[in-house]
């Protein structure tokens, strides 16, 4: 069945109205950040103990909607004591002035878990509180990522500050590792 040149020309405008309409525009691609860290470069404690990060990845997923966040340690963990909470592997990202929205996997009675919770960023220490919970996985022996909600960390956030690090308590003394930018300044991250 052949259209006339009418129905042609009536049909175009209308099925261009509708893809505007309808938001078929390209999708937003996706952005990333990997930084390494050191072996053995621990800031406190016995640098042959404990949690030591190898890397941290953030990307972006669905749309830049969430940002995947993938921790690689240098060694596997040797007990789930190793990230027990308060303790663990975390990314802190600056929401502002006054807060960071912290991620963190660790365990709670020896089972795996991650959050997104609020720190006040001044030398006080305060509970956190507006916490949710995250989706976990161990990728393998030295990997373990989550997914955080763009929105759960800063609403419509162009650029993301972040640091990250890892604290194991189970030895008694804190091992803690950090993972910053020169001068100990977070790093900068456009999504």
């Amino acid at each position: 069945m052949t259209t006339s040149r009418t129905t042609r020309l009536l049909t175009a405008p209308i099925a261009c109205v509708l893809a505007i309409a309808l938001g078929t525009t390209a999708p937003a691609s996706a952005s990333s950040t990997t930084k390494q860290d050191p072996r053995n470069d621990v800031v406190l404690g016995d640098a042959n103990r404990g949690l030591d990060l190898a890397a941290v990845q953030l990307k972006t997923q669905h749309r830049k909607k969430s940002i995947r966040v993938t921790f690689k340690l240098h060694s596997p963990v040797s007990s789930a004591a190793t990230l027990m909470k308060p303790g663990g592997v975390a990314v802190e990202f600056i929401k502002n002035k006054r807060i960071w929205r912290i991620v963190r996997i660790a365990t709670t009675d020896g089972v795996l878990g991650s959050d997104v919770c609020s720190y006040a960023r001044s030398g006080e220490v305060i509970e956190p509180y507006d916490c949710s919970t995250l989706p976990v996985t161990q990728v393998d022996a030295t990997t373990y990522r989550t997914v955080v909600e763009l929105r759960q960390v800063k609403k419509g956030a162009k650029v993301l500050q972040w640091t990250a690090g890892s604290m194991d308590f189970s030895a008694g003394t804190p091992v803690v590792d950090s993972l910053t930018a020169k001068d100990r300044r977070p790093f900068r991250w456009r999504l």
